[in-house]
């Protein structure tokens, strides 16, 4: 298993969140590759890290810098993609690690043919589940998995636009190329949405609508424009639950 984590101009946070969370949770250090937009990007996070990481130069925009990826990546690769500020992972199964859970996961996906895992995505264990979903869901990309497959080459008609919805539009393309995702509703992920640094630089609600509208009209049986109570506009999944199965 690799572990991929896309990061711009977060080299401090990074280093004292995600990696440090991943560290505590037993990962090596040979298995993680830091993804930055720019050669100047880099020098900054080998400053930083101390040259502890691998660390690759690939494109701006999270939307290219996902598509650029999974092509670094072979085929059937299981690779666990991370936020860059991710405190810890929560969960509801205090006697297990989040390594173990990883790992059950990606045999999750190939006992039920799919190939894209998540877990429940708003900050509050309370609202978690001890179960799996298996279908029609949204995959929040802070903290996901999946068997890399090379059949994605493109979002529409400007890549980046679609980072500001990125994971909604991987959830849909995910869904209509295998049928279904799995996700696991008794961990979430402790962070902080709409941070500054990183894709917040980009993110506007106008962007946000233009966006949502076009994702709606690409996938218009599997989803819906909404604007949420915090005055984002957004997409909504339609729900579709094909299968409740333990891990």
């Amino acid at each position: 298993m690799q572990i991929a984590i896309p990061s711009y101009k977060r080299s401090v946070t990074l280093k004292k969140k995600t990696l440090s969370f991943l560290d505590s949770e037993g990962f090596d250090k040979e298995q993680i590759t830091i993804f930055v937009a720019n050669e100047e990007e880099k020098e900054d996070y080998e400053q930083v890290l101390r040259l502890d990481y691998k660390i690759v130069v690939g494109v701006k925009g999270i939307a290219n810098q996902r598509l650029f990826i999974r092509n670094y990546y072979p085929e059937g690769t299981h690779i666990l993609s991370m936020d860059d500020d991710i405190r810890k992972i929560k969960m509801l199964r205090k006697n297990m690690s989040f390594k173990a859970l990883v790992e059950n996961l990606f045999d999750c996906l190939k006992d039920h043919k799919v190939t894209t895992w998540g877990i429940y995505p708003t900050n509050n264990l309370f609202f978690c589940k001890d179960r799996v979903l298996i279908g029609n869901l949204y995959i929040i990309a802070c903290c996901y998995g999946f068997i890399n497959r090379k059949d994605i080459v493109e979002y529409g008609e400007n890549n980046e636009d679609y980072s500001v919805k990125e994971d909604v539009w991987y959830s849909l393309k995910r869904i209509e190329l295998d049928g279904a995702v799995l996700r696991y509703e008794g961990a979430c992920p402790d962070t902080d949405y709409y941070a500054k640094g990183g894709l917040s630089e980009f993110r506007t609600l106008e962007k946000e609508e233009e966006i949502s509208k076009k994702i709606v009209g690409l996938f218009p049986s599997l989803c819906k424009y909404i604007v949420k109570k915090n005055g984002h506009p957004d997409v909504k999944i339609l729900r579709k639950i094909d299968k409740i199965v333990s891990l």
